[in-house]
Order: C-alpha cells, then structure tokens, then sequence
C-alpha cells in the first residue's frame, strides 16, 4: 500500500498526488492535481492501484456555487479554477522551498471556432 503522505484526498476522494522515483542516480519527480478534469475513465480502472479511493477534482468538491460572505454567489469558469488552482500552488512552493520563481507566460492555443489542435487527427 502506499504511504499515506503522497496522496491528497478528500474524504474518499483522491484529488492529487506526488509521485518520486529514481533509476540510474537520476531523479524523477512528479505532482498531479486534478482541478476540472472529467474523470468518468476513471471508473473502469483502479487508478495508482489504490483501491479503496475514488478519483476526484477541486470542482467536484466546491460548493455550486460558491458563496462568499458579503461577496454573494461567485461562479468560476474552469480557466479561472485551474489559474487560481496554479497560482497557489506556485506561491506554496516558492515559499516552502524558499526561491523566486520568474513567471513567463505562455500563448493559449485557440482551438474554438474550428480550429483544430495539432495533437487531434
């Protein structure tokens, strides 16, 4: 069974995990996060070989919708989630780890209106 320290989970949900593994003196590392994912694949296989957790996502587990006090019903887009799902994630690490990350940003591709995305056939 796995350690209890490399998965997120909540309640019986897995939400995200680590996973580390080295081969020949080289390390490899690797953090998943499900945020908005459609995870129905999900239900016909046993994912990490975990079989007592389902596999869930921090959309699955938010409130619908949102409630803030003062602020009213919020409804976030899932470009929105998954941006605020990344930033925190790179605030948490920068400070845990104690470095400056340089941020870059990157083109979103335009995949609406027809346009098709180079990985599709």
């Amino acid at each position: 069974m796995f350690p209890e320290n490399i998965l997120l989970t909540a309640g019986d949900e897995k939400v995200a995990a680590i996973g580390v593994r080295a081969s020949k003196w080289i390390t490899y590392h690797g953090l998943s996060v499900n945020v908005t994912a459609d995870l129905t694949p999900f239900d016909q296989i046993v994912p990490c070989g975990i079989q007592d957790r389902q596999v869930g996502s921090i959309k699955q587990l938010l409130p619908k919708p949102l409630s803030f006090e003062g602020c009213g019903n919020i409804h976030f887009t899932d470009y929105q989630l998954v941006n605020a799902t990344y930033e925190s994630l790179m605030k948490e690490f920068s400070e845990v780890f104690q470095v400056q990350l340089c941020m870059k940003p990157i083109p979103w591709p335009d995949y609406t209106e027809g346009n098709r995305s180079p990985l599709t056939m």
